[in-house]
């Protein structure tokens, strides 16, 4: 295997010194040659003086034993143990070895580079490649060392313990024993400074003990980028240089701001639980793609950087299926649309074991289709880890990074647009396909960028504050769908509906049908400027609709811009029986087509009032359980600024599928607003 961008962080302790004999495994050892290191029946080995294999760490009187083998008498075998780590820094290796002539002797190596050390002087011995040798060098090849001191014989201690030390600086490399200096040496400059130990096997055994490492390396840990294994290019890449100058932060283990984030996905609030790490989801699926979105109101302009730190991803899921979290990023125009970069369970490929892994993917329309396309994927496990996705100019790097780690690795890296992202089109998902289930828990969201719009950005409203303001308006129309004349001035929606004035409403009754249908009211006046509208109502009868659709009722607002802006603030019943209030956007893309966005969904068993208001350039859906309960706040919008033009606000009510029926009264319609123009004299606006 290969490693890249090696890093050392935190706050390790840098030893002065190393023992390098502490493990029976005999960690940081090779062999050279056609040897074996540490565990029973080795070649080279931790013994005790008994000579029993040192299985008991912490044991002091340990030798390194390098064994005689009778197999290859006569051949002089070479055998060299090395220590992985070269003498990079100045430094000296020390440790005792016993010399006993022709029956335990041990030389110490530096790279190829072996220094014999003998009663006589210090002979330098050319390592070669045993049989690989090409060269047809000698294995018994030695030349003597020449010391300072002339021909002093070399004090060695016959049938007992000696000292030796090896001293390295710069080039130069000075050998004691029994503390005299016996040999000095300038090594060549392509030696590689690898410490070994040598002895030939057939002839010897080698004994060591007591063998440490003094070096002078850094004794502080240098920052990441002088670290000569660290990569810190992407870092230089992604750097913002202080151009960022827009800030979005959010903790899940604060609760959910619904003023700053939508939510979908059926049930999600059922299957949300609060957690001290943050907020717990829990997607199970039945199908299709199935999933639960977190949503922050936000666009994003020119570079940025979106994070979300998640926590105890569990998955589970069939062979065909995935379970999965992602981080989906939108955009507008030609090309690349969504970008989203996976954590996931598939069992896609491998249908047996399936793969854990980090994912990216592009969707794009061509020719009117949309394109799938998963370019990169890591392996990948951790359960704990931060999503990424960094824009700078027209590239998009897809990031991940496990546990609390801060250091990124790059999944993806590609071109895309330099436009604004696209509304609602920053989110947090967990998702299913076919039957299984992913969980996850969301723990804090930071999005840094150079531009930054959204209602998350700006000031929200109290439900106070909305009604005060509702009040100060300085026109109202309140059409009380009871009243003959009234019912006469609006539109009517629909030919499959039975519509029956009661003393306190309008009664509807629509069946179900195969394929959709509505039936409803419109109003035929203009709204202008400011608005608070209100719709009163009564559902009287609600049956679960057809596995693939949903039954609902809704106040709709439709707005005279370029994009057919339409909101929906809707209480629905899923083919499961769920009821759920639910704020609905739609708006025309660049191919003229319509996309529908479902931006918040809260149960709720009951509805008494539906009601949108817009303030300047922010849209609030609010709707309100029984009489007796408070409105409540469903979600926010930045919305156009253009009027709702006559015959846009619209009381809908539909049935899913055939063989159903859905009955509800309408009470009656308040309109509140700066302006109101009427197209009926029915209808005609109060001015305060």
């Amino acid at each position: 295997g290969t490693a890249e961008d090696v890093r050392i962080t935190g706050a390790p302790r840098i030893p002065d010194r190393l023992s390098l004999l502490d493990s029976p495994d005999l960690p940081g050892w090779l062999p050279y040659f056609e040897d074996s290191a540490g565990g029973l029946g080795a070649t080279w080995t931790l013994e005790t003086p008994e000579g029993e294999f040192f299985e008991r760490l912490f044991q002091s009187n340990q030798e390194l034993v390098g064994r005689r083998t009778h197999r290859y008498e006569g051949v002089m075998r070479e055998s060299l143990l090395r220590y992985y780590r070269p003498m990079v820094e100045d430094g000296t290796i020390s440790y005792e070895f016993f010399f006993q002539p022709q029956k335990c002797e041990v030389h110490p190596a530096l790279g190829r580079a072996v220094f014999q050390i003998r009663p006589t002087g210090v002979f330098l011995h050319w390592l070669t490649d045993a049989r690989f040798e090409r060269t047809g060098l000698d294995p018994a090849n030695q030349r003597k060392i020449v010391h300072d001191d002339g021909e002093t014989p070399i004090p060695l201690r016959r049938h007992d313990w000696n000292q030796l030390k090896l001293e390295l600086r710069g080039d130069t490399v000075t050998i004691h024993v029994n503390g005299s200096a016996v040999c000095k040496h300038t090594l060549a400059p392509s030696n590689q400074r690898i410490f070994g130990l040598f002895h030939y096997s057939d002839v010897t055994q080698a004994r060591i003990r007591n063998l440490a490492w003094k070096g002078d390396w850094p004794k502080e840990l240098p920052v990441v980028e002088n670290q000569l294994l660290a990569d810190t290019s992407l870092e230089q890449k992604l750097a913002d240089h202080g151009k960022f100058q827009h800030t979005f932060e959010h903790d899940f283990s604060s609760g959910l701001a619904h003023d700053l984030f939508f939510v979908t996905g059926e049930g999600w609030d059922e299957k949300m639980e609060q957690v001290p790490q943050g907020l717990r989801f829990d997607r199970k699926g039945s199908g299709g793609y199935e999933q639960y979105a977190l949503i922050p109101q936000l666009q994003l302009g020119g570079d940025f950087d979106v994070e979300v730190d998640f926590s105890d991803f569990d998955s589970e899921t069939t062979a065909g299926g995935d379970a999965n979290i992602h981080l989906l990023l939108g955009f507008d125009g030609t090309g690349i649309q969504d970008c989203r970069l996976y954590r996931k369970l598939s069992k896609y490929h491998k249908k047996e074991l399936g793969e854990q892994k980090v994912q990216s993917a592009i969707f794009y329309r061509r020719e009117g289709e949309t394109i799938y396309e998963f370019p990169k994927q890591l392996s990948e496990e951790s359960t704990n880890g931060t999503l990424r996705m960094s824009r700078r100019g027209d590239q998009l790097y897809y990031l991940y990074s496990e546990a609390d780690s801060t250091t990124f690795r790059v999944v993806d890296q590609q071109k895309v647009t330099t436009k604004t992202t696209r509304k609602n089109a920053i989110r947090l998902i967990v998702e299913t396909h076919l039957e299984g289930r992913a969980a996850i828990i969301w723990k804090k969201l930071r999005i840094r960028s150079e531009q930054m719009t959204g209602i998350a950005s700006l000031p929200s409203f109290t439900v106070a504050e909305l009604n005060q303001q509702r009040d100060k308006l300085p026109q109202r129309m309140s059409i009380p769908l009871s009243d003959r004349k009234s019912l006469q001035a609006l539109g009517k929606m629909g030919t499959h509906g039975e519509f029956t004035r009661e003393p306190s409403g309008y009664l509807l009754k629509v069946p179900g049908l195969d394929n959709w249908h509505g039936a409803g009211v419109t109003v035929p006046t203009e709204i202008i400027g400011d608005f608070d509208i209100i719709l009163d109502l009564d559902v009287l009868k609600y049956e679960p609709s057809s596995p693939t659709g949903e039954s609902t009722t809704y106040l709709e607002t439709e707005f005279q811009d370029a994009k057919s802006t339409c909101y929906n603030c809707k209480f629905s019943i899923s083919s499961s029986g769920r009821t759920a209030v639910e704020f609905q956007n739609r708006e025309r893309r660049p191919d003229g087509e319509f996309q529908y966005d479902e931006l918040a969904s809260l149960s709720a068993s009951s509805v008494h009032r539906l009601r949108i208001a817009r303030r300047g350039d922010l849209a609030v859906l609010l709707f309100q359980r029984t009489p007796s309960h408070p409105f409540e706040i469903l979600g926010r919008t930045k919305a156009p600024l253009d009027p709702i033009p006559a015959g846009l606000l619209r009381s809908v009510v539909h049935t899913g599928g055939s063989g159903r029926e859905s009955i509800v009264r309408f009470r009656s319609i308040d309109i509140a607003a700066q302006e109101i123009v009427s197209h009926s004299l029915d209808l005609q606006p109060d001015t305060r």
